[in-house]
């Protein structure tokens, strides 16, 4: 996993990681797989959208794209 995640670093913007260990600690333990990937799903689309709030979103704050790469490079 871990040679897949530097190879997948070289070739992406951004990257959005989930472990194990804090899937399991979330999710029921009599979830088959399918739901597990399920509820990664829903996580990863909230962050996603929460990014693009932040961005479009007027706000005491003015945030833009260069703001949210430098979040995401940490």
């Amino acid at each position: 996993a871990e040679n897949g995640l530097l190879e997948l670093k070289k070739e992406s913007d951004s990257i959005l990681v989930i472990q194990n260990e804090k899937l399991l600690s979330i999710i029921d333990k009599k979830a088959g797989i399918k739901d597990a990937f399920k509820l990664v799903d829903d996580i990863l689309a909230r962050a996603v959208k929460g990014m693009v709030s932040i961005l479009l979103d007027n706000g005491d704050i003015n945030v833009d794209f260069a703001d949210v790469r430098t979040i995401m490079s940490h």
